[in-house]
């Protein structure tokens, strides 16, 4: 399963891109609504991927 972490200023977006990572069977690991968050977060989550706005 691929580990995504998702970075979006917006809920709504963050929400959306959750649900469709989640139907093609992609594992979540993080989400962050800026980029200062992103930068601080992601590294420790062993992601694959960065799925951003």
């Amino acid at each position: 399963m691929t580990r995504v972490y998702v970075a979006d200023g917006k809920l709504e977006g963050r929400s959306a891109l959750r649900c469709l990572l989640l139907d093609l069977n992609m594992d979540v690991v993080g989400e962050a609504a800026d980029w200062a968050a992103t930068l601080t977060l992601a590294p420790f989550t062993g992601l694959e991927m960065l799925v951003m706005d």
